[in-house]
């Protein structure tokens, strides 16, 4: 009895070595999955040298220069929008090969595969993301490089619908309680508004500091339709309006010039570019003594 006992006791303990054993064969081989499944989790965006979006609506080329990164058109170099760059970086992080729709390569067509590409360069290796017909909200049919499987993956449709990678934020201002003041030059005459300790003078007389702030943050969050690279026609500057901004004891000056009913240029002293900006978007800029008081 005491024999069976022993015996029944071994093959209990050596039952409970083999399932342990093969619970941990598993745990391993289905951490070593989840790895695989996601395989640009730890990309790092200071090893991308270059993106490539193709396909609808036209080609984006960004690339990467002393670690800022610009966007190539018409063989001229743009300051790229930072933060659509991130959003770019974030959906290929996110990317996860977990949703395997088809293997068939015949039916890449018929998923769209192949009518948008996402392509990046890490240490002069290009990697391709095929971006397919829309899924749902915000989901895509996508395969990978030369793989033939299509995968159910989120995060593309938005960025790749983006009307422009310029850096249209005009980041006059960085930080509003750093300025000491602001002049409104018109052709006929100019207003000034300067700081007090913690109030806001217009010509010399006291205001709402209110005021002052909504003009800060117009200025600070003054975004342009385009970004270009030309002369401003002479023609236009002789109705030329200038806002100097005096932030930490800097001055930058900003000109407008009426370009039609719908734009004007605006050119930054500090700045090389052009940038489009609407009428209405500017008028709320033109601001007379009598706004403040």
């Amino acid at each position: 009895m005491k024999k069976n006992t022993s015996r029944l006791i071994g093959v209990m303990i050596v039952l409970f070595f083999l399932s342990a054993l093969l619970f941990s064969i598993r745990f391993i081989s289905l951490s070593g999955q989840k790895k695989i499944a996601q395989p640009y989790a730890k990309l790092d965006e200071k090893n991308i040298s270059e993106i490539i979006i193709e396909g609808i609506p036209a080609k984006v080329l960004l690339h990467k220069e002393s670690n800022a990164w610009y966007i190539q058109e018409n063989k001229t170099s743009y300051p790229a929008d930072t933060e659509k760059i991130k959003k770019i970086i974030e959906a290929v992080k996110g990317f996860k090969k977990d949703e395997v729709v088809s293997t068939n390569t015949n039916k890449h067509k018929e998923f769209g595969i192949g009518n948008q590409t996402l392509s990046f360069v890490v240490n002069k290796k290009k990697n391709t993301l095929f971006i397919g017909n829309g899924y749902a909200f915000e989901k895509n049919y996508v395969r990978l490089n030369d793989e033939k499987e299509i995968y159910i993956a989120g995060g593309f449709q938005s960025i790749l619908s983006e009307s422009s990678y310029k850096e249209l934020l005009l980041n006059l201002i960085g930080d509003e309680n750093k300025v000491d003041s602001i002049t409104i030059v018109y052709p006929d005459n100019q207003i000034q508004l300067k700081k007090n300790n913690n109030d806001w003078l217009v010509n010399n007389k006291k205001i709402d500091k209110n005021k002052a702030v909504f003009l800060l943050s117009d200025l600070k969050g003054l975004q342009a339709t385009d970004m270009l690279i030309e002369d401003i026609d002479p023609a236009v500057k002789g109705n030329t309006i200038a806002i100097v901004i005096n932030e930490n004891r800097k001055e930058r000056t900003v000109n407008l010039y009426q370009l039609d009913d719908d734009y004007y240029r605006v050119k930054i002293s500090d700045n090389k570019y052009i940038y489009k900006i609407s009428t209405s978007s500017i008028e709320s800029l033109m601001k007379k003594e009598e706004d403040f008081l």
